[in-house]
């Protein structure tokens, strides 16, 4: 059996039309080890747990615990990276898709299925290796309208069935915490993409159509962070980036 679990990043600050989907895929088998390190190195940072941790308090010392430094952050959220390795393996897959769309529940659900259409075929097999659990961090949008959340349901179904997958249940929208790993994860990574992806932004549009997310001419400090986060990824050891 596999989970998948996914959380969304906007910027809307810079640009209120990017809008982003990321998922980290683990097998059952190792989800185990992924807990227990993950578990281990958050009692380590000695973080509050009663606030959840989030990508956006990366380089903010004043965010989140504020008696946790930034260095110690990173050094956090290098550790959730290195645990993407299971000796010469990975031990999770990291989806990340996007686009300028907006976030509303119609262009959630088309990054979505895009997402679901490009994880790999699974082969025919006995026990529950078809098996697929999906959760997603709680949107508020699909609480008001049955009717959407019963069509998305159908074609999250249609479209794994197309890779020989089988839900489980159904999608499971979950209220985050600091006992969520899973979407910790995602959250933390779709934060990293952000910065890399809106980068890439900058460098290749003119310079009056530059979003204005990092101010990357002028602000070695900004350059500095969008180093970091790419040494970051870099660790990740399987990154499918879906355009």
């Amino acid at each position: 059996m596999k989970f998948l679990f996914i959380d969304e990043v906007e910027q809307s600050q810079s640009s209120k039309t990017f809008f982003g989907l990321g998922g980290i895929l683990i097998d059952s088998c190792n989800y185990k080890k992924f807990k227990e390190e993950f578990d281990n190195n958050f009692k380590k940072l000695n973080w509050n747990k009663d606030i959840e941790f989030k990508g956006k308090f990366l380089f903010s010392s004043k965010s989140g615990d504020s008696s946790i430094t930034s260095e110690d952050r990173v050094e956090f959220v290098n550790k959730i990276a290195e645990t993407s390795v299971c000796e010469k393996n990975s031990r999770y897959k990291f989806y990340f898709t996007f686009n300028d769309l907006g976030k509303n529940k119609d262009n959630y659900k088309t990054l979505l299925i895009k997402m679901l259409s490009k994880i790999n075929k699974q082969r025919d097999s006995k026990g529950d290796k078809n098996l697929i659990a999906i959760f997603l961090d709680d949107i508020d949008f699909f609480h008001n309208d049955i009717k959407f959340k019963n069509v998305f349901i159908d074609e999250v179904n249609k479209t794994l069935n197309l890779n020989n997958y089988i839900l489980f249940e159904r999608p499971f929208f979950i209220n985050s915490d600091n006992y969520c790993e899973g979407i910790i994860t995602v959250d933390v990574l779709c934060y990293l993409k952000l910065w890399e992806e809106m980068n890439n932004i900058n460098n290749t549009n003119t310079k009056n159509q530059q979003v204005s997310i990092f101010n990357y001419e002028k602000s070695l400090n900004d350059a500095k962070k969008i180093k970091i986060c790419n040494g970051i990824l870099e660790k990740i050891k399987k990154i499918k980036t879906i355009k």
